[in-house]
């Protein structure tokens, strides 16, 4: 059943979601895991959970597909190797490697809302090195209005509904990228998808000869060699096309699980604080999974919370807003935060959380300037509340 649960379809994945909201209140999620008969659980849940802003609670039931002690500890001699990198932080190390190619491929683990928020980070340093194209494997049509509206919509993709990423959609339209999907057709098998979606982006290359790419991803897509029913992944085929050798960073061999102990084996001998690639003579560490080659598997620190949010979620550009105390129509509630200006009713929210009661430690984290809030409870009624640009 763990087989099946990790290779299902980004469409099928993407089609239910489609079919219905995807904000569920935690206890519609609970309800969800609790039915055994549902083969799904476990790959819908976390995503539900990550879009309400349920971090820990996603990567705790993404840890139901392993058990403690499923995988390895990392051998004394692969220990002992390791042992010879140091750890450099990653931004600066990923861009003077940037410089060499015109192509970058960074993938995601799909309930990380952390892995969007650092790729989304990279945006205006890669731009400066004249990287002027995105490509989102998350969407799912070709939306002539996005460039004009600045904001993504909950129908164009499964994922993109995740406040973080909507956000990353977000910045990539302020810096100006030339934003496009290149997600296969629906229904296509493992191989077809890998083949589809590398000729998607190499037309996309041709057309614009003199442009510089960062290509977005799910895990395995980002592999530049071949997989077992897959044949030579998206990444592997668009360097083989192309004839350029595109910088590949993997964010999820060596990511945070909800405790060390599932953690995969090399994060194991990992802690650090910040961002962090791990480099030795010149060559940086890419064998967190010997049989997935990637230029780079790229390490996050473990996360912390701030006002009952990830510490990742912060920038220099939002704010936190406690919200809870302001709300008159019941508890719980599921509380979406809007941009004036946003249509209400159609756009990815700039953020997402459920609210217990009046009590509950949870602050929004809000961009600068006017933003509306929206609250519903289970009964369907609505609130909605002004946040002035403070």
């Amino acid at each position: 059943m763990k087989i099946l649960l990790l290779i299902l379809s980004l469409s099928f994945v993407v089609n239910n979601c489609r079919a219905q909201s995807p904000y569920k209140f935690k206890s519609e999620i609970d309800s969800l895991v609790a039915n055994k008969k549902d083969l799904t659980r476990f790959v819908y849940a976390p995503l539900y959970l990550s879009f309400i802003g349920e971090y820990q609670e996603a990567l705790k039931i993404n840890d139901h597909l392993r058990q403690a002690g499923d995988l390895p500890p990392v051998a004394a001699a692969q220990k002992a190797s390791f042992e010879k990198y140091h750890p450099i932080k990653a931004v600066p190390y990923i861009l003077e490697q940037a410089r060499k190619t015109s192509i970058v491929i960074i993938n995601e683990a799909h309930n990380h809302s952390d892995h969007r928020l650092f790729a989304s980070r990279l945006l205006p340093y890669l731009k400066k090195l004249g990287y002027n194209f995105i490509g989102f494997e998350a969407l799912n049509d070709d939306d002539q209005e996005l460039v004009r509206r600045k904001y993504p919509l909950v129908k164009q993709g499964g994922y993109i509904v995740d406040p973080s990423f909507g956000n990353f959609i977000r910045n990539a339209l302020a810096l100006n990228y030339g934003v496009f999907k290149y997600e296969a057709a629906d229904g296509a098998n493992n191989k077809e998808r890998e083949i589809q979606e590398a000729d998607n982006i190499v037309r996309m290359i041709k057309s614009n000869p003199n442009a510089k790419f960062l290509i977005y991803c799910g895990y395995d897509h980002a592999i530049e060699d071949s997989l077992a029913n897959w044949g030579l992944a998206m990444a592997g085929r668009v360097k083989r096309l192309t004839g350029i050798d595109p910088l590949t960073i993997d964010q999820v061999q060596l990511t945070e699980t909800s405790n060390r102990e599932f953690d995969y084996p090399y994060r194991r001998l990992i802690d650090l604080n910040y961002d962090a690639v791990f480099v030795n003579e010149g060559k940086v560490f890419n064998k967190a999974n010997e049989s997935k080659t990637f230029d780079i598997n790229l390490y996050h620190p473990q996360t912390h919370y701030i006002h009952g949010r990830p510490h990742w979620l912060k920038d220099a550009g939002n704010r936190y807003v406690p919200i809870a105390a302001k709300i008159d129509i019941g508890f719980p509630c599921l509380v979406f935060a809007y941009k004036y200006g946003d249509d209400m009713n159609t756009a990815v929210p700039v953020d997402v959380i459920e609210l217990d009661d009046k009590g509950d430690v949870k602050d929004m984290v809000l961009p600068k300037g006017a933003v509306l809030i929206k609250a519903i409870n289970q009964k369907g009624r609505q609130q909605i509340i002004h946040i002035n640009d403070k």
